[in-house]
């Protein structure tokens, strides 16, 4: 029964962990707030979203339409046939799978350096819960000018993206 009991303990304990590194990795607050004063204005948000919408216009002619899919395929196609011949093999496939599984472990690698914040080699409890206040409330705590902190819009990127 107690070795069940600290089983499910540590199960529960690395899930909390995994779904805290998940959830800020996935922020749309991070990748829109671009100088990381913890407040999203409307510039910020406009150039996110150009950006976004170039990045889908793989034609570059100002719509996204059935060309830019097929050219969005072709380029995922053209990464992956290394080799150029028309085909993909098996491990030209594989060697797409494993440079994208390398890109993941590298992303959650920078997440848990960023919640260690004391450099440990593990992240404490209070760096889980240091990890889950908003920016503003942190800038609040140690000082910092918050006078732009109406302009938030939502806790963990809520508003903005919600929007789309």
């Amino acid at each position: 029964m107690t070795k069940l009991l600290l089983a499910l303990s540590a199960g529960s304990l690395a899930l909390t962990g995994a779904t805290a590194l998940v959830a800020q990795e996935r922020s749309p607050m991070v990748k829109r707030d671009a100088d990381g004063d913890g407040a999203i204005t409307r510039a910020e948000m406009q150039a996110h979203g150009a950006a976004m919408f170039a990045r889908i216009d793989a034609t570059g002619d100002g719509r996204i339409d059935a060309a830019d899919r097929a050219a969005r395929r072709a380029e995922r196609f053209a990464r992956m046939d290394r080799d150029g011949n028309g085909e993909i093999t098996s491990e030209e496939m594989e060697a797409s799978r494993a440079e994208r599984r390398a890109k993941r472990a590298d992303r959650r690698e920078q997440m848990f350096a960023r919640l260690d914040t004391d450099r440990s080699g593990g992240i404490s409890q209070a760096e889980m819960e240091a990890a889950r206040t908003p920016r503003g409330e942190r800038a609040e705590d140690t000082g910092a000018d918050t006078s732009k902190r109406g302009q938030r819009m939502g806790r963990r990127g809520g508003g903005g993206g919600h929007m789309m």
